[in-house]
């Protein structure tokens, strides 16, 4: 019965600690700052693409720029979308 009562506090807790988070990112984003990381300089996104084209893995893309796995793959699959201002055609 113990166990039971201390879960229930624990899952009060955690609820009231989501609740202010959410708050506070709302009152956040209510006076227009960015809640996300911002986005690599455009000079990066484009050397993206121009490595991309070139012809190297996403893994190299990421070594050699000096930025993680998940973070190249997400700017090649904006490039090859179209998403971003930066298109595979024409980069050297």
């Amino acid at each position: 019965m113990i166990f039971t009562v201390m879960a229930s506090l624990a899952q009060f807790e955690s609820a009231l600690i989501s609740a202010r988070v959410k708050a506070g990112m709302a009152r956040a984003r209510a006076q227009g700052q960015r809640i996300s990381r911002a986005p690599l300089p455009p000079t990066v996104q484009q050397r993206i693409a121009a490595l991309y084209q070139q012809g190297l893995s996403i893994h190299q893309i990421g070594q050699q720029l000096g930025i993680g796995y998940g973070t190249a793959w997400n700017y090649v699959q904006r490039v090859k979308t179209g998403h971003l201002g930066v298109s595979l055609e024409g980069t050297q």
